[in-house]
């Protein structure tokens, strides 16, 4: 499927340490964190600063996630490898690792607080993942055409005409443009996995359905805001494969790869553990 481009990639299939070993290394980390940040660090960065990849999932009602996104429709979810695990997230806490992933504070006030939504730090290392056709690529505007090429397909000719705008204009100038917050879209994601109806109060969910079915020829902030609700390019995505603060710090390399089930994921070889994220009671919207 993937075949025709060399920007996706597949995981690597060789570990550095025994299955054994890792499970061990992650039952004990899942104890560790619980107990104090610091001492998860200390005991476990340097098994875990080998190749490692994980995720922030989302899940409702305090239940595991299922799959890497909390929308079961989307194709594609970030991952961070194994120098965010090192510097970012077994040195903040929570609520910090979030905003130094690339989370705004705005979202994560409206996923967490608003939709009372919980968080979970997925880790797992190659080759986790029991699926062929997981693969991954880098996150940048070559990573996205890539994945644009391979799962969105009617998408691709718009993100072509319009790369050059979508590079040079910024996040805020789109929106002007779209007249409304695109967090305001992304409200109506309930919706959207409800069944794709659009219910009065906001702007529409951009799902590819939606997006296929806008009148042509579409404009460059509609392919901004598919790939914001789609593929989730927030505000601060640069497509250097890179992210970065609000203040604009940069992060850690990120990576966009297909979306699959945990359940995909091989328990010897993988952790889930869940976050207890502190968001300030300032409402940042």
């Amino acid at each position: 499927l993937f075949g025709s481009t060399s920007f996706w990639c597949r995981m690597a299939t060789t570990s550095p340490y025994a299955d054994q070993d890792f499970k061990s290394v992650v039952e004990s980390a899942r104890q560790l964190y619980l107990e104090g940040k610091q001492t998860f660090y200390e005991a476990n960065v340097v098994h875990l600063s080998e190749p490692v990849y994980g995720r922030i999932c989302s899940s409702r009602k305090g239940e595991p996630p299922a799959k890497l996104t909390a929308n079961p429709n989307r194709k594609t979810a970030f991952i961070f490898g194994s120098d965010a695990i090192a510097s970012i997230v077994l040195r903040n806490n929570a609520y910090d690792t979030l905003l130094r992933l690339g989370f705004t504070r705005d979202y994560l006030y409206y996923d967490i607080i608003v939709q009372k939504c919980s968080s979970w730090l997925f880790l797992f290392k190659p080759p986790a993942c029991r699926r062929d056709d997981f693969l991954v690529a880098p996150a940048t505007w070559d990573g996205v055409e890539a994945v644009l090429r391979a799962l969105y397909p009617d998408a691709l000719p718009d993100f072509v005409l319009h790369r050059a705008q979508l590079v040079e204009t910024s996040y805020e100038s789109f929106e002007q443009e779209a007249g409304f917050k695109f967090l305001e879209s992304r409200k109506m994601l309930d919706a959207a996995i409800a069944g794709g109806v659009h219910v009065g109060g906001g702007p529409p969910y951009c799902s590819y359905e939606h997006f296929r079915s806008l009148p042509r020829p579409r404009k460059a902030w509609q392919v901004r805001l598919f790939l914001y609700c789609e593929l989730r390019l927030l505000e601060l995505f640069s497509g250097d494969g890179h992210t970065y603060m609000d203040d604009g710090t940069p992060g850690c390399k990120e990576y966009l790869c297909t979306n699959v089930d945990i359940a995909d994921f091989d328990p010897m070889q993988s952790a889930l553990i869940p976050l207890d994220v502190h968001v300030p009671d300032q409402n940042p919207l």
